[in-house]
């Protein structure tokens, strides 16, 4: 039989994790690489859907794969470095095209993302008492203490600097 290259991917799905919107994800590593017996033409590598400008491509492979297509001999890999920062709220989704002339490009040509935007962890303060009251106090003589209990009912850390009564 002929020659014929054969690409493999080394995850068809790219999910990330839950992100903080704004914010930059770590980094997922696609790597492709070329396991039929000829050299393999990979086309320009895209991100599409809905949701592909939350996706990104990241700089830092040691053998990154050529967004404008190139060639990969057979046993060669090359890699697709990926970011994910989303840019709202919720689910998102998107889908990375690999294009080549593999026999078994029709099935193994993209890698489905995705990645959920979140909101950003916040305290929040909650008084179980809102009001004391100290009744008729002598002078210099003081009151009964009183109780005030504050809870953190957030997501992040509540950072109290004074408590000053008024």
């Amino acid at each position: 039989p002929r020659p014929r290259p054969s690409i493999a991917l080394s995850n068809t799905v790219g999910r990330f994790a839950d992100q903080i919107i704004a914010t930059q994800s770590a980094t997922q590593t696609i790597t492709v690489g070329n396991v039929g017996d000829a050299v393999l033409s990979l086309g320009s590598i895209v991100i599409s859907g809905a949701n592909a400008a939350d996706f990104s491509f990241m700089n830092g492979a040691t053998a990154p794969c050529s967004r404008d297509g190139q060639l990969l001999n057979p046993g060669a890999t090359c890699q697709v470095l990926l970011g994910f920062n989303p840019s709202t709220f919720g689910t998102k989704a998107a889908r990375l095209h690999l294009p080549s002339d593999a026999l078994n490009a029709v099935t193994v040509n993209a890698v489905e993302l995705s990645g959920i935007g979140i909101a950003a962890p916040v305290p929040q303060v909650s008084l179980l008492t809102t009001a004391i009251g100290f009744g008729n106090a002598v002078l210099a003589g003081g009151a009964a203490p009183q109780s005030i209990v504050l809870t953190n009912t957030g997501t992040a850390p509540l950072l109290i600097t004074s408590i000053i009564a008024l």
